[in-house]
């Protein structure tokens, strides 16, 4: 039987708790279930709240968001707000998936649902109303590893799904001890949590669980990339260092430094300072003065400024 320590206890239940609040939690936008092979995939559906008057094409783009929560916690509802700014941001739809999570599910389901709910949605554009030829997949921490993992399976299938992907403050490596990336006691407990009940250590290094281990053939052709990486953040060194793989493979990278940033800030932005269980006091300065706010502001401004470049 494994034993737990209480900090891993303590997300357990809280993960529990996000379960039923998932289930539960009025959202503004449309819930749609997916029907795949042999499951259901809900999702929450954004519709853009302005259409473009002219140009060569007025229908909308669509981001695919994943949350982040080490494949453990969060939902596809609890991030309404968050998925409503980057709509209004981007002039886009979005999707937000909920998709499969630990304890009930494991690698590589997550990775699955990614590529089956993209796949079904292009499929469905006419009857949502986008353009599906400008489809991205945009995912927070673990949610930018499920994005980055099911490009890499999608490029090795042979298929070129989405127009771009957005990577914010990925978790790229599962394989290195979170120490040696700079953890502490409590970050190493809830990393070694995520892996623990998310893979089996024997497929660590695997390129679909950690893509930092990816070669170069598994990387060329993949789409265009924006990249988010949080300056106090421990999983800054792989995120940049996979920004110059996609570079060297001919990938055109466009990526923002969050100088005073620790991880998941901008999913953190938008909840308030009770809610931020696990974050240290420093975390909860950052979002009570507000800097980590202006920190989300500015990460849609950049998303902004290359929105013609990744998804009109």
């Amino acid at each position: 039987m494994t034993e737990y320590t209480e900090i891993q206890k303590t997300m357990l239940r809280v993960a529990a708790a996000q379960r039923v609040q998932n289930a539960e939690v009025k959202v503004s936008g449309k819930r749609v279930q997916i029907p795949l092979d042999g499951r259901t995939v809900e999702v929450v559906y954004y519709k853009r709240k302005r259409e473009r008057q002219s140009g060569p094409d007025t229908k909308a783009p669509l981001i695919i968001g994943l949350h982040g929560g080490g494949c453990l916690m969060g939902g596809g509802a609890l991030n309404d707000a968050m998925w409503l700014d980057v709509s209004r941001a981007l002039d886009a739809d979005v999707v937000s998936v909920d998709y499969r999570m630990a304890p009930a599910y494991h690698f590589p389901d997550p990775v699955e649902d990614v590529i089956d709910v993209s796949t079904w949605l292009i499929g469905h554009s006419v009857d949502f109303g986008f353009a599906p030829s400008k489809v991205a997949l945009m995912g927070c921490s673990s949610g930018g590893n499920l994005a980055a993992s099911a490009a890499i399976l999608a490029n090795r299938r042979g298929g070129k799904i989405w127009r771009s992907q957005i990577l914010v403050y990925p978790y790229l490596d599962m394989q290195t001890d979170p120490v040696h990336k700079g953890a502490n006691a409590q970050e190493k407990e809830m990393f070694e949590l995520f892996n623990s009940l998310y893979i089996d250590a024997a497929h660590s290094a695997d390129p679909l669980v950690s893509p930092a281990f990816a070669g170069r053939e598994d990387l060329k052709g993949l789409p265009d990339t924006a990249l988010i990486i949080a300056g106090r953040d421990i999983l800054r060194h792989e995120d940049a260092a996979y920004g110059a793989m996609l570079r060297q493979a001919g990938v055109r990278v466009y990526e923002m430094f969050a100088g005073n940033m620790p991880h998941a800030y901008f999913e953190h932005a938008y909840r308030p300072v009770e809610e931020l269980f696990f974050s240290s006091t420093m975390e909860k300065k950052l979002r009570t003065s507000g800097a980590m706010v202006g920190a989300r502001v500015e990460m849609l401004r950049f998303l902004r400024s290359i929105a013609s470049y990744i998804l009109w």
